[in-house]
Parts: structure tokens; sequence; C-alpha cells
């Protein structure tokens, strides 16, 4: 609570030009009272995570932030940094396996494991937490089975929330450690330089997945991954402050149990990623003299999303690009992305290292090529829990790439990028849509290879749908698109669903545990026990849903 009320004054310490007012966190009275419940909550650490979510830029306030006043250093930076924002690791691959009588069958394995710390360093020191039971760790998988009709079929791991302060088991490596990253029973494990790494999911008769992967024979550990970032730095720029780099054409070997079978890898090839992505009130200068962005109020409404894409081409050549979907487009459709400058990486290997160019156009304006949205899915925007009313978003997945080239080739890179399935989307930690998509690359350059690699889509679902379904949640504690989940008992749970009730009776609700809504429920459970249905171990589940 003394973190959230932190952050609010850093905020308030803001003015809007627009108005002269002090800008304020929306719905900061909403994520006050889910705050103090936080001890009651039956889903604390989702109820946390929402909660930094409608943080927005201020979700970090008060953490650790990389830059480039201390250059990145390997292999020490591998490793977990529990003192920043959000830091994932991520591996994608696509898979030729077979499966227990001898088919063939494509496969491609998305895992991503993420830390999320909970509040600020000052706020930690004052609560007594350690670095661990300040993170809450997440573990997000899916694998989409590759189908002859080009629909595929997804499956996607449960939800997997670790947070030690609450019970969760999480570990990481500490510098000078070989590698390991812990998420409960899922893992990442490697060397002191990361390779080979083993990355492990147990998620019971629903998948288990186990692993390896590793650089190209003319690559070492040492050589095998590229920083990103400005200019190569590795770094990011404000409002977006961290580090970010990745792992071309890795192998990848190993096995896949999904639907109760085991398929064996053949070949595979892949991406490692790492990042540390903080939000951050600090303006940001703007070419503009005189204008900054204001947290709040100039953040890209209604969208701020991306289609980003790796492919490992069969040359051995990587291309990584990404297009930014941003602003007020009243359907976030932008079917026709630009590629921007310094945003897209080609990597050869050449003499045992990775030969990166950083694509970029001096000429006005800097555009590096365009990436043309061929097709979109309608999906819910709630995929790990079936609901009643769960919203829907538009999510690409279909892409054409045209005059990708930076301004030293002589040729420019075209294709198709063709989706393996109708659906990749699952739902992060903090209940936000993502998707990622294993994809075929079609070269129709005439001058570069084939390919494969994935398509990810952040940031397609309407911020305000989002913002709406969060509050729902954190004021009525049921889950976003379902009910509440509920243990197991010797008789079945009654639900009584009471319709949707007026916000100032939610309120009364919560902050005095009576009024309207508590007078309902009573009057129902005294007819419930009149009618001999309650007993000692019913469990009565009661939902504000029509």
């Amino acid at each position: 609570m003394k973190y959230l009320e932190s952050v609010n004054t850093a905020v308030n310490k803001i003015t809007d030009p627009a108005t002269g007012e002090a800008v304020q966190i929306p719905n900061y009275e909403v994520l006050q009272r889910a705050a103090r419940g936080l001890d009651e909550s039956s889903y604390p650490s989702q109820t946390a995570l929402i909660i930094q979510r409608l943080l927005g830029r201020g979700a970090s306030f008060d953490m650790e932030t990389a830059g480039p006043e201390q250059p990145l250093s390997f292999p020490k930076d591998h490793h977990l940094h529990p003192k920043m924002g959000p830091e994932w690791h991520y591996l994608s691959c696509d898979l030729n396996t077979k499966g227990p009588n001898g088919e063939s069958q494509r496969i491609g394995v998305m895992i991503w494991l993420q830390k999320n710390r909970i509040v600020g360093t000052t706020a930690q020191t004052e609560a007594k937490w350690s670095d661990e039971e300040s993170l809450i760790c997440a573990s997000k998988v899916t694998v989409v089975m590759k189908t002859d009709n080009g629909k595929g079929r997804l499956i996607r791991r449960n939800r997997n929330l670790q947070w030690p302060l609450k019970g969760g088991h999480i570990a990481y490596s500490k510098p000078g450690e070989n590698f390991r990253f812990v998420c409960g029973p899922d893992s990442f494990s490697g060397s002191k330089n990361v390779l080979p790494l083993r990355a492990q999911v147990n998620d019971g008769d629903r998948m288990r997945l186990d692993l390896v992967a590793d650089c190209q024979d003319e690559l070492t550990p040492e050589t095998a991954f590229f920083l990103r970032g400005v200019n190569g730095c590795g770094f990011t720029e404000l409002p977006a402050p961290g580090f970010e780099y990745g792992w071309p054409q890795i192998k990848v070997s190993g096995t896949v149990m999904v639907e109760g079978k085991t398929y064996q890898v053949e070949s595979g090839l892949g991406w490692i990623d790492h990042q540390n992505l903080n939000g951050s009130l600090e303006n940001p200068p703007q070419q503009t003299p005189g204008y900054d962005s204001i947290p709040f109020v100039d953040d890209g409404q209604p969208f701020l999303g991306w289609c980003w894409m790796y492919l490992n081409l069969a040359n051995k050549d990587t291309l990584m690009t990404i297009g930014l979907n941003v602003g007020p487009n009243p359907i976030g459709l932008s079917p026709q992305l630009p590629i921007i400058s310094t945003s897209s990486y080609y990597t050869s290997i050449k003499e045992g290292k990775l030969d990166v160019t950083i694509l970029s156009n001096p000429e006005k304006p800097p555009l590096v090529g365009e990436m043309k949205i061929t097709n979109f899915q309608v999906l819910p925007t709630i995929t790990n829990a079936s609901g009643p009313y769960p919203p829907n978003a538009l999510i690409p997945n279909g892409w054409t790439l045209t005059n990708v080239k930076d301004h030293t080739w002589a040729h420019a890179l075209a294709g198709n990028v063709t989706a393996w399935s109708d659906d990749a989307t699952f739902n992060a930690e903090d209940w936000s849509l993502a998707s990622e998509m294993p994809v075929d690359f079609t070269d129709t350059s005439g001058q570069f290879a084939n390919g494969t690699g994935y398509a990810e889509v952040i940031g397609y679902e309407n911020s305000f749908s989002f913002q709406q379904r969060a509050l729902v949640f954190l004021e009525t504690g049921v889950l976003p698109g379902a009910i509440p989940e509920v243990s197991l008992a010797a008789t079945k749970p009654i639900l009584v669903k009471l319709g949707k009730k007026p916000r100032s009776h939610i309120t009364q609700l919560r902050e005095n545990f009576d009024g309207p809504i508590m007078d309902k429920i009573s009057d129902i459970l005294k007819g419930l026990e009149a009618e001999g249905k309650v007993e000692d171990d019913t469990q009565i589940v009661i939902a504000m849903v029509k």
C-alpha cells in the first residue's frame, strides 16, 4: 500500500501542460481498495500484477534501471536482475518431430519465463522483504501442432504464477554461477554463458517439455548472441529503459509431450531472447523543442502494440524486424505497418561470429521497409479461462514484407510470412492478451532464402477494453471472463448469480461489508438453509454476473 502511495505522489508531481493541473493515476481509488485487500484476496498474485499494469509508466517507480552509463557485461548480465522491473528469458522454436507411431509432425513451442518486481526498493526495505519476496514470476507456454488444413491446433499451459511471499517457489542464479531460472515446476538451466540451455516444463498430463537449445557449430556460447537497442548498444531509451539481446539460429533437440503423446525432435531451429523493459515517469526528449511525452496524457491510446518477428533462413542468416501499431486507430487495424530505420537486424555467421547489420536509411522518411498485415483473426481476449462474455480483439496472423533493405544492400528482401495456426493467443500474467505464432517465410525477391520463425503480436486489444475488465476483477474478485475457481468439496458448489450491481453498492460492500448487496446475500443464504441445501462442507460461489 505504501508503495502505491509513493507512485501516486510521484505522478502527482507531473503537470499536465494542457490544464496546468497535477497528473492523476486513472481509477486510483480502485487500485487503493484492491491493494488494501491484497492479503485477503483469493488471487493475490494476479491482483498485484493487475494493479501494477494499471500503473502504466509508474509501474517501475523506485526500481533500478539499466543504462549505457554501465555497459552490459557477460556472462554476468545473462542472469536475472532482481532489483529491476519486468525481465524475461524466452525460447521459441519450430520443430520437426516423430510421433509415437513414427508419424511426422511439425510443432511450434514457445516458453516465456518472466519475473515482475512488485514494489520499489524503498518499500521493500521498509517491509523487510527479501528480493525473492518482492518478485512474482510467471511461466507462459504454448504448443502449436501444424495441421494439413492450415488451421493448426493450440495447446496452452495452465497458468503458473509463483510469489514466494505467498508460498510460491522461484530460484535464479547469481553472477559466477551456471545460469538458472526456476518458476515452480518450469525452468531454464544452462552454462555460465547460458548455452547449451535446457528448457523444462511440467504441466502434468497436459504437457511436458524437455528441450535443449544450443548454438550453431560455427559459433560458441560467447559469440552466439547479439545486442539490440539503440545503435546496437543493448539498451533501450525512455520512456521504456532497459536492455535487449538475442540468440538467432538456435539448434533445438529433445522431446515434447502433449495430449498424451510424446514426440521426439529430429531437428529444430529457434531463438532465445533476454529482455528487461521498465516503465519510466521520465519524459524522453522529442525532436520538437519544448515538447515532452506526459505519462497518462500522451501515452499511445487506445493501441500501443506491435508485430515483432524473427525469421531463421535456410542459409543460416536471420532477419528480426518489428512494425508498430500505436495511437487512436479506431479498430486497431493499421494493415500497413512501417518498419522504422534502426529497428530491424539482419545477422549472418562469418568467421566464427555473428555479423550484424542494423537496417538503416539516412533518407526521409527513415523507413527500411513495410510490413503489410494480410490476415486477421477475431479472437476472445480471455483465452486461459472460458467465460460468458469475453470481449474480442483483432489479432494479425498473416504478413507480407516488402522492400526491407539496408541502405548498403543492392537488393531488398521481400516475402510472405504464413502462420501455422488460426490461433496462438494466451493471457499473460496480468491477463493482457498476447500471441506467439510459429510461421513459415517464403522469399519472393529471389535474393534471399526461405525460412521459419515466430511472429509476436502484443497490444492489439483496445487499452480501454482491457482496463474495463481489469477493474471489474479488482472490484469483484472474479477472474476475468470466468467465475471464481473453488477447491474440491464433498458436495457440488452452489453458484449464486447476483447480476450487475451499481458501483456504489460494490464500494459499500468492499469498504464496510454491508449495504444492499450484503442484504441480498444474507437473504439468499437464509433461503438456502431453509430449503436444507446447506451442509457443513457446502461451498457457495457468489458472482456479480448475469
